[in-house]
């Protein structure tokens, strides 16, 4: 990475690839000094970008906020950044902790998208967990009423299923569907979890990664495996959280913004460990390898395996991608070794992704892949150099299916 005043690029590469980022003032800074000079228009796609193709909230809502944009300037911001109730929400905190003030001069045109907003975006967010002050606010200026909050009963695992369910917390479920399913009792509430987890309208709306969705759903037929799980309840979560996953990449693969790529996944048996990051989920080097590469070659692209030999697999468009996500960590396990192979791989008739579970294979995979590609590793470190990336955020799918376009945000392809 460059050193001295980082580009807006370099800010928002290293947040995209970074598992966790701490906002701190500093930071803020960072983002308002780059984002700030860049032209209106260059800006509003770029916010359009992360927000919308990369789920970036965080830090779109941030560079939205600590610019302090005119209001004319915001009228043509704004709609690109805030797609629902909670962006609104989150964009009012951040100002407020920036600036240590209310954004009154934006709160006509928050009013407005709030009003042109599906009942959806707004309903799924009524049930928000927000400081006193910004709820205050909502009621006063914007005229949104948020609901009571729904005290949950851990004694009783169905009760708080329903009640997670009927408040639309799509990540407190799955983690309460990991620790409590085999205590669930009735068949309804399963059924109730298959629905949920399976509805296309909340997991757009509710901005689900599909990497989210990939490693739950793994994770879930991994205990049922270990018989951790109980094998007929979980079908029912299996079922639902594959609905959703299938939904979100069918969803980009006929995007017509996506690129398309040809992948090479170097399979060395560090794709069995797993990243030593932040709380209890365990991140599997190969399983995150499966869900980008069958992002990456969604429209009838070519994975590649490179260990003690060459293997292959192609994805077809408009097909059962949870089929072909399950058949590439399948093909993963069945052809994981030593890197051994001597010879050549020539991906041909689209760009290249070759991803790496180790930094140490990146002058094998350079000899090895002939043409110009791009080189991830998949890492507890954010890092990036001309066309290799490392680093790990459940993002970074989204990161290489829509990559930046030429401009003044990202440099050259």
């Amino acid at each position: 990475m460059m050193s001295g005043k980082r580009t807006l690029y370099e800010i928002y590469l290293q947040d995209a690839l970074s598992f966790e980022r701490k906002y701190t003032e500093d930071y803020i800074e960072e983002i308002k000094t780059a984002f700030g000079p860049i032209p209106l228009e260059e800006k509003a796609e770029f916010l359009r970008i992360i927000r919308q193709k990369h789920l970036s909230r965080i830090f779109a809502l941030t560079a939205l906020a600590a610019t302090k944009p005119t209001p004319e300037e915001f009228k043509k911001l704004a709609p690109k950044t805030i797609m629902h109730l909670g962006d609104v929400i989150n964009f009012i905190e951040i100002y407020h902790k920036i600036h240590k003030e209310e954004p009154n001069q934006y709160a006509n045109q928050l009013k407005k998208l709030i009003k042109e907003m599906p009942r959806t975006k707004t309903e799924l967010y009524s049930y928000y967990s927000v400081p006193s002050e910004v709820e205050e606010y909502l009621e006063k200026h914007l005229g949104v009423t948020l609901a009571n909050q729904i005290l949950l009963n851990d004694n009783d695992p169905d009760n708080t299923a329903y009640m997670l369910i009927r408040t639309y917390q799509y990540k407190p479920l799955l983690m309460h569907v990991l620790t409590h399913l085999n205590d669930i009792k009735y068949k309804s509430t399963l059924e109730a979890l298959s629905v949920f987890f399976a509805d296309p309208v909340i997991v757009e709306n509710l901005d689900i990664p599909p990497m989210t969705l990939a490693l739950h759903f793994l994770e879930v037929a991994e205990r049922v495996e270990t018989e951790e799980l109980d094998k007929d309840k979980a079908t029912h979560v299996l079922g639902g959280l594959a609905g959703g996953l299938n939904h979100l990449l069918r969803k980009i693969a006929n995007d017509p913004e996506k690129k398309d790529w040809n992948v090479v996944i170097f399979n060395t048996p560090e794709g069995r460990t797993y990243l030593d990051l932040p709380g209890k989920f365990k991140f599997y080097r190969d399983e995150i390898s499966a869900v980008i590469a069958t992002i990456a070659a969604g429209n009838n692209g070519r994975i590649m395996f490179i260990s003690d030999g060459m293997y292959s697999s192609w994805v077809e468009k408009d097909i059962d991608y949870v089929k072909v996500f399950r058949r590439v960590t399948g093909l993963l396990s069945g052809t994981r070794g030593k890197l051994s192979f001597t010879g050549k791989v020539w991906p041909t008739g689209r760009n290249t992704l070759v991803i790496l579970f180790d930094e140490e294979y990146l002058h094998d995979a350079f000899e090895i892949v002939t043409e110009d590609a791009m080189y991830y590793v998949i890492s507890e470190r954010p890092f990036f150099e001309g066309k290799v990336f490392g680093g790990f955020s459940e993002r970074v799918p989204l990161l290489f299916a829509f990559p930046f376009s030429r401009g003044g945000i990202s440099p050259e392809d």
